[in-house]
């Protein structure tokens, strides 16, 4: 398991069964040099467990080889500086996407581009945009899903569509959802919302 320990500034493992950490990218320091990190929000690993950290207040994601001390930047764009989350792009070890919170936008991005390929923001829902978007998931068949933070819901973005769908939360449905931050599914597809305002784990079971 990789951790983001955003306030030490580092990515720490834990392999399995095991309670003690190993610092796979940054000193633990606040540092703009490429030895360093500051303030990291998300990570995703590889098949050849090549860490990539969305390095925020440093404006870049930097890959961190195995038993790297230190990394190699590949995408640094000020707009970094607002996000959240990093998750790869289903089916893809070169692409992202990346959730910035401050312009509302989902980006796509291949590694080493100076742009993103292209964004998300759309909703077909009478609140039709994103609203501080937070963490993301992928299913099985490629689906896109965020945490509608401040519009208290999970919008879903099939795959190839630029227009969202909500899926929990604003729908008039229950269980109402309070600034979600973050998603997961288990193998049943059933789908479990991290809700900040209420800090709790709520199930939404496969429909």
């Amino acid at each position: 398991m990789y951790v983001t320990d955003t306030e030490n500034h580092r990515i720490q493992r834990f392999l399995l069964n095991s309670s003690l950490a190993t610092t796979v990218a940054g000193t633990g320091s606040k540092s703009s040099a490429l030895t360093g990190l500051d303030h990291p929000s998300a990570v995703v690993v590889d098949d050849d467990y090549h860490v990539y950290v969305l390095d925020k207040h440093n404006a870049r994601v930097v890959l961190w080889g195995p038993n790297a001390t230190s990394g190699t930047t590949v995408i640094s764009n000020n707009a970094l500086k607002k996000t959240a989350a990093m998750i790869y792009v289903p089916g893809s070890s070169d692409q992202v996407y990346i959730s910035d919170e401050d312009s509302n936008k989902i980006y796509r991005w291949s590694f080493n581009m100076s742009l993103p390929t292209s964004s998300l923001s759309q909703v077909n829902s009478t609140t039709n945009a994103l609203n501080t978007p937070k963490g993301m998931t992928t299913d099985m068949y490629g689906n896109l899903y965020v945490a509608d933070y401040e519009n208290h819901r999970i919008v879903m973005y099939c795959a190839n569509s630029t227009v969202g769908i909500v899926v929990a939360g604003d729908t008039g449905g229950s269980p109402t959802l309070d600034k979600p931050m973050d998603i997961a599914f288990d193998s049943d597809l059933n789908m479990y919302v991290v809700v900040d305002g209420d800090n709790q784990v709520i199930k939404f079971p496969r429909r």
